[in-house]
C-alpha cells in the first residue's frame, strides 16, 4: 500500500527560478514525446507505447538532457502509459462497452508548466541536515555550474519507506510529494 504526503517547497528565489526552469523543460519534454508517439500512429496507423524506445530516441533530446536521467526517464515513461490507456480503450468502445470514443493524447500548452519524478534510486538522504539531494542533469551543470538541490525532508516520513519524490507546479508554487510505501 502506497501513502502520500504533499510539503509546499520554500526555497530562496534562485533555487525558485531552477524549478521553474526545470518545469517548463518538463512540459517541453513531455510535448516532443506526444510528439513522437501521435506522428507514428498517423504515419503507421497504429498506437506506439514504447516507453524504452522513446528513452533511446529522445536521449539526445535537449530537453531531455536538462534532466537527470532517471527524471526524464520518468518524464517518458508517464507520455507512453498515456498511449497504453489509448490503446487498451480502443477496444472497448469498437465493443460498445464505452459511449464516448477515447482521444489520442494532445500536447500540453506551450510555455506550460509540468511537474516530473525523482524515483527513489536518484535520490540520496543526509540524516544531519535532513535534506534530500534532487540531482540535476549535466547540461545543466555544465551550463548553470549547479549539480543538484536540496528540499527538506518531512520529520514523519523515513526515507527508507520513500519509493519516489514528485515535484509539482501549482498556483505559482512549487510542491513536493513523497510517495511512501506503508504497512
Amino acid at each position: 500500500m502506497f501513502a502520500t504526503q504533499q510539503m509546499l517547497l520554500k526555497l530562496d528565489a534562485y533555487d525558485m527560478e531552477v524549478l521553474e526552469f526545470l518545469a517548463e523543460q518538463s512540459n517541453k519534454l513531455r510535448n516532443c514525446s506526444i510528439y513522437l508517439l501521435r506522428q507514428a500512429y498517423f504515419t503507421f496507423g497504429e498506437v506506439l507505447d514504447d516507453a524504452f524506445g522513446l528513452h533511446a530516441e529522445l536521449k539526445t533530446n535537449p530537453h531531455y538532457q536538462i534532466f537527470y536521467s532517471q527524471a526524464a526517464q520518468q518524464i517518458c515513461t508517464e507520455v507512453a502509459e498515456a498511449f497504453t490507456s489509448y490503446k487498451k480503450l480502443l477496444p472497448l468502445w469498437y465493443s460498445g462497452q464505452l459511449k464516448d470514443k477515447p482521444k489520442l493524447p494532445k500536447y500540453r500548452k506551450k510555455n506550460g508548466l509540468a511537474g516530473w519524478t525523482y524515483p527513489k534510486l536518484a535520490l540520496s538522504f543526509d540524516i544531519e541536515t535532513g535534506l534530500i539531494r534532487l540531482p540535476l542533469g549535466n547540461v545543466f551543470k555544465s551550463s548553470m555550474g549547479m549539480d543538484s538541490l536540496y528540499i527538506t525532508m518531512p520529520h514523519n516520513i523515513k526515507f527508507e519507506n520513500l519509493k519516489e519524490l514528485r515535484i509539482l507546479p501549482r498556483n505559482r508554487c512549487f510542491y513536493a510529494e513523497f510517495v511512501c510505501q506503508t504497512p
